[in-house]
C-alpha cells in the first residue's frame, strides 16, 4: 500500500488537473467538518485517497487504490471506534492528509510521496488494529 499510494500522490501532483485538486481540496474541508462523525469521516478519509489515485491519470493506480481502500473500510471504522480518544487521532489525521493535499496543490510530488508515506505508517502503528484486523495492504 505504501509504494502504491507514494506512486499515486506523486502522479497527482504532476498529472492532476487544478479540479481534481480543488476536488481534494473539497474533501478535505468536508472532513474537517465531519471530525466528530467517525463514519463520515471514514468515508471522506476512503474518497480522499481515491481522489488522489483518480487525480494519478493512471487507471492502474487508481483501480488498486479503490479496491484496497473499500477492502479496508470497515477495518479502519473499527479501528476508529477502538480508540479510547478519537478528537487527538483525528486532528493528527487531519494534519497529515492536509499535508499530502499541500504537497499535491504545491505540485510538489517527492513531498506529498513522503507525506502520504508518514501519513500510512502513523496510522498503521497507531490504529489498534485487533487481533481478527491484521492488515496486509
Amino acid at each position: 500500500r505504501v509504494m502504491l499510494e507514494r506512486w499515486s500522490a506523486r502522479l497527482a501532483a504532476s498529472q492532476g488537473t487544478d479540479d481534481d485538486i480543488a476536488h481534494i481540496g473539497t474533501i478535505m474541508d468536508q472532513m474537517d467538518a465531519a471530525a466528530g462523525d467517525l463514519e463520515r469521516f471514514n468515508e471522506l478519509d476512503t474518497m480522499f485517497h481515491v481522489a488522489i489515485a483518480e487525480s494519478s491519470r493512471n487507471r492502474l493506480v487508481a483501480d488498486m487504490t479503490t479496491a484496497i481502500r473499500d477492502s479496508m473500510r470497515r477495518l479502519i471504522l473499527t479501528s476508529f471506534q477502538a480508540l479510547d480518544e478519537w478528537t487527538p487521532m483525528a486532528e493528527v489525521l487531519r494534519r497529515q492528509h492536509r499535508a499530502v493535499y499541500e504537497a499535491i496543490r504545491d505540485r510538489d510530488g517527492a513531498r506529498a510521496a513522503d507525506a502520504v508515506e508518514a501519513h500510512i505508517r502513523f496510522a498503521y502503528e497507531e490504529l489498534q488494529w485487533g487481533p481478527s484486523q491484521q492488515v496486509t495492504a
